[in-house]
């Protein structure tokens, strides 16, 4: 088991140094200098956040032009938009190494299908 936190843990330190990363991280800053700002950016990246993972939205895209409306000031912003760009990038990397890992390792998930259980 050593083995394999070892390897995470070489993983992790990988991605921190990968430049989608240090983008992320320097654009950050930047962002964060403004506090005003950066609690706007925050607020804007909480509820795409929850409107994309929502079950419960009507017209997902209506919603999306409405939201991107009311932070069209903020999404104006050069560093913004390219932090947000590359908070895209730091989370598909992160969701390309979990589908990796998924595909690659079975664990039997049938029980769940099952409704005699």
């Amino acid at each position: 088991m050593s083995t394999i936190v070892d390897k995470t843990k070489e993983l992790i330190e990988e991605i921190k140094h990968s430049k989608e990363y240090q983008d992320y991280q320097n654009l950050q800053k930047i962002i964060e200098k403004d506090g005003e700002l950066f609690r706007r950016v925050n607020s804007y990246r909480k509820r795409a956040f929850l409107l994309h993972n929502s079950s419960h939205v009507g017209n997902v895209m209506q919603q999306v032009r409405e939201l991107r409306a009311e932070y069209q000031q903020e999404l104006n912003n050069e560093d913004v938009l390219q932090y947000l760009i590359a908070e895209q990038k730091v989370c598909k990397i992160i969701r390309e190494i979990s589908e990796t890992i998924a595909k690659e390792i079975e664990i039997d998930y049938h029980f769940l299908e099952d409704e005699s259980i």
